[in-house]
């Protein structure tokens, strides 16, 4: 069989002296001179100057705010030799050069969260997305059915927009007068949403941005004490399977068997071993995200201009009562939550009654 580049009855010494995988070629280079040069041996392998800067992973990231200073996430690799490296008293002008290191490859999960001020939280079909178009400018498709909202939607509240006197008076943190507010309205929770089951709890951690929380209840679907207690309780389980989860990457497995002697515990002391489970240092980087439990509450009760809700209005405003004094639990069974004043304000969104008292409340709870 003939070899490309050779006329015919013309074979070469073989194999070539040169590795396809260390070595780059000139492009006009011939077969004849790849046989008849010598290659040199290849260098050492070298390691990027900027290795020993790149941060090890696992890490975890937030970038809801600029950086002080940049972080390299990836050194890359160093490049090869180029041929004025290997000019040689008899080889001159050498035509060939070595390859780079192989690159580094990392795998970077990015999540975008929709940064609001405030995170609507509710039943599906219990008026979150009539009350964002009450309450600002969004366009949000309604109607009278459940999984109306299939994504995040989320909307700004103007408070001044320097025409009169603002809605409210409100400071950023700042000091400078807060012209705005955002509202999130994710999809509507189902029971056992902590599982997975529906749509609202794979937008969850949309609500965890919120710097406060509004639960819309309808006082004409169903009990409200028993709605909002279902609802914090949703919350508070996936706040407990994200700190579960947490401790599972970080929590080491110490394996460790007695010593049955003296000499056993002398010969064999360095032979205690502990396997990290997770990362194998601590991640200053990791993000410091407040608890759901932790951030400011209050509730919306929908729909209160529809016949016989006022039973249920009274109900739910006395409940938050016992909540507020300490009487009753926390509704998400949590310790340490946040128990102030939690006002209960019914509206009618289609028709934008009692609307401004959620803005001043909300600014009041911002400003705080």
């Amino acid at each position: 069989m003939q070899e490309a580049g050779k006329p015919d009855g013309e074979r070469l010494d073989g194999p070539y002296k040169w590795s396809r995988e260390k070595w780059v070629l000139y492009p006009a280079i011939t077969p004849e001179d790849i046989a008849a040069a010598e290659f040199p041996s290849l260098p050492r392998g070298r390691k990027s100057a900027l290795a020993a800067a790149q941060v090890k992973g696992p890490i975890s990231l937030d970038l809801s705010v600029p950086m002080e200073r940049p972080l390299l996430l990836a050194a890359g690799a160093v490049g090869g030799l180029g041929n004025p490296h290997f000019v040689t008293k008899s080889v001159p002008r050498p035509k060939y050069a070595t390859k780079g290191e192989l690159g580094i490859r990392i795998t970077l999960e990015l999540e975008l969260k929709l940064l609001a001020d405030v995170g609507l939280v509710g039943l599906p079909n219990a008026g979150k997305s009539t009350l964002l178009r009450a309450m600002s400018n969004s366009r949000t498709r309604v109607g009278d059915w459940e999984f109306t909202t299939l994504q995040p939607n989320i909307g700004t509240v103007v408070l001044d927009n320097y025409r009169g006197r603002p809605l409210a008076q409100a400071t950023y943190e700042s000091g400078e007068p807060r012209t705005n507010f955002t509202i999130a309205d994710i999809p509507g929770l189902v029971e056992d949403a902590h599982l997975d089951r529906g749509l609202g709890i794979s937008f969850l951690r949309h609500v965890e941005r919120a710097r406060v929380l509004a639960f819309v209840v309808d006082l004409s679907s169903r009990d409200a004490v028993e709605t909002l207690q279902g609802l914090w309780k949703e919350l508070g389980e996936y706040e407990r399977m994200k700190v579960q989860e947490e401790r599972e990457k970080v929590e080491p497995i110490v394996h460790w068997t007695p010593f049955t002697s003296v000499e056993d515990a002398l010969e064999n002391r360095s032979e205690t071993i502990i396997i990290p489970s997770g990362p194998t240092f601590e991640n200053p980087l990791a993000p410091q995200i407040p608890s759901i439990v932790n951030k400011p509450w209050f509730v919306v009760a929908s729909k209160a201009d529809k016949p016989n809700t006022q039973d249920n209005f009274e109900r739910l405003k006395s409940y938050l009562g016992e909540i507020a004094s300490g009487k009753a639990e926390h509704p998400s069974g949590q310790k340490n939550a946040w128990t102030g004043k939690v006002e209960v304000i019914p509206i009618s969104a289609i028709n934008r009654h009692g609307v401004e008292k959620i803005t001043e409340w909300t600014v009041g709870l911002l400003n705080a």
